[in-house]
């Protein structure tokens, strides 16, 4: 059997990879953990509130992608010392895309067996601007889904 975990590094999804090790290690299985290469529209730190339009426009900038691989590297070398506590050979793999596309079509493409991914609480209100990456797992995925809390 093999798994497919959805990190992002956050609390939810280290929980995520717990659970995926720990079912690994009792079947024998191997794990992969994926983090999805997607840049965003970040806002740059300031200490006083956005004051127009002007002022919004100077804060906000797209990330570079090479950054956004960097990250998703350390992420994934966190995994792999987290997974060094199971004796288990973690592989890691970055996919590119918005991750509830491009993390099922990864597990499909190559014949997981499984997806885990963390929740997290986001109120209903939010979920319709933020998404659920979650949510859109389940729904997107060809291949079993365990959402970890």
């Amino acid at each position: 059997m093999w798994f497919v975990v959805s990190t992002d590094g956050s609390d939810q999804s280290i929980a995520a990879l717990h659970y995926a090790l720990e079912i690994a290690d009792a079947m024998g299985a191997t794990v992969t953990a994926v983090y999805a290469v997607e840049p965003n529209v970040r806002e740059r730190e300031a200490s006083d509130p956005v004051t127009g339009v002007e002022d919004a426009k100077n804060r906000l900038v797209i990330e570079n992608v090479e950054d956004v691989e960097r990250r998703g590297r350390q992420v994934l070398d966190d995994a792999v010392e987290i997974a060094s506590e199971y004796e288990i050979e973690l592989q890691t793999e970055l996919v590119y895309g918005d991750p509830i596309d491009a993390i099922p079509r990864f597990a499909e493409r190559n014949d997981a067996d499984g997806i885990f991914a963390g929740h997290r609480d986001v109120a209903k209100d939010h979920q319709q601007v933020l998404g659920s990456v979650a949510k859109g797992l389940v729904d997107r995925s060809s291949v079993p889904v365990t959402i970890v809390r």
